[in-house]
């Protein structure tokens, strides 16, 4: 992208950057794919309303006993207290144990709120058993380019084919949403 652009980038000098800062470069291009593949799906969830919720939870109830039976494992290590809602301080706990890392408070009550049905401030077993399967989908797939696509177009305008690459702009209207 860089040498289409018609920017003086002396290119080995860049390859050299980039092989100096490997680790580092890695690690934050894996945050950033994360980060996309979170705001993509919370936006499906918000986009697909009840029919998706829906089909979701019956996706959650369907899967094997054996992941079931992990499943309720977690949701009674978390409800200690028996109270049938786990509380959004647990929830954070578990989505960090599982690698997911919201940094913003922002991006803390956006996530929760999607997941939580009711307006109760935790979730029940049912709403945590759909995020249970959204966190697996997040973690083991890939990216969904239509939630992706969906995510660019109507939540950051920036339209998804373009006779060009991506504009810095847009690049970094991307980074400071994701951040």
């Amino acid at each position: 992208m860089v040498t289409k652009t018609g920017y003086l980038i002396d290119t080995k000098l860049l390859e050299q950057v980039w092989e100096y800062e490997r680790s580092d470069n890695i690690k934050r291009i894996s945050e950033f794919i994360d980060a996309i593949k979170i705001k993509s799906t919370l936006h499906a969830l918000k986009e697909g309303g009840e029919i998706f919720w829906r089909q979701l939870l019956i996706k959650s109830s369907t899967v094997p006993s054996n992941i079931q039976e992990k499943m309720f494992s977690i949701w009674i290590g978390l409800d200690e207290e028996n109270r049938g809602i786990i509380d959004s301080s647990k929830i954070l706990k578990f989505l960090k144990s599982q690698g997911i890392n919201l940094t913003s408070e922002h991006d803390i009550r956006e996530f929760l709120e999607v997941f939580d049905r009711n307006n109760k401030n935790g979730l029940n077993q049912e709403e945590f058993f759909v995020l249970i399967i959204i966190v697996k989908q997040i973690l083991v797939e890939l990216l969904d380019i239509n939630a992706v696509q969906s995510l660019f177009e109507e939540v950051y305008g920036i339209p998804w084919k373009s006779l060009s690459s991506i504009d810095v702009n847009s690049l970094k209207k991307i980074l400071t949403e994701v951040r």
